[in-house]
């Protein structure tokens, strides 16, 4: 009877172990795995962050160049208190030109937001020879000036002394940052 409890004993533990050993190796097989998954995670994670290193570097490089445009676009346009200005800048080109002009802003100006491009409508009349009408537009819409303006509208008729011509169109300026 003790060699059959002592058979019933040792049959238990090697049952046993072989039980213990099973559940190790799954649990080593699922610790693994999921090693084997953050591994891979890690990797695919580290990859990505080499190639973000290029492509920052590319990008910081494109932002350098994209201040120095962003600043000459800013020196072009005026702040709106200097719009005022602009009468007197056309009739300066009138007088040179040999025409006679009649400026007036149609209603308030209208932008983005604070530090945005806005603009401001504008009416424009020019009388004077054909020939110097156009000069007068080409100083001021074609040649690099302080003022970026838009012509939208226009009619052009003949009048006794040469021609007449109605603009409409818009005047460009930078919105204030401090308001």
């Amino acid at each position: 009877m003790a060699s059959k409890k002592s058979l019933i004993r040792s049959a238990c533990i090697i049952l046993g172990s072989f039980i213990l050993a099973f559940a190790a190796m799954a649990w080593f097989r699922y610790d693994i795995a999921a090693q084997a998954a953050r591994a891979q995670l890690r990797k695919i994670e580290l990859n990505r962050q080499s190639n973000l290193a290029p492509t920052l570097a590319i990008l910081r490089n494109d932002a350098e160049r994209a201040s120095v445009y962003e600043r000459r676009l800013a020196g072009l346009l005026p702040q709106k208190d200097a719009l005022i200005d602009f009468r007197n800048f056309l009739e300066a080109l009138a007088v040179q030109r040999r025409v006679t002009t009649n400026f007036a802003f149609q209603g308030v100006g209208s932008g983005l937001g604070q530090g945005d491009l806005a603009s401001i409508p504008f009416s424009l009349e020019i009388s004077g020879s054909l020939a110097n009408i156009q000069g007068l537009l080409e100083d001021i819409e074609v040649k690099p000036r302080s003022y970026l303006l838009a012509l939208e509208d226009f009619d052009l008729s003949a009048v006794a002394d040469g021609y007449r011509a109605n603009f409409r169109g818009k005047l460009f300026y930078k919105e204030s940052t401090t308001q």
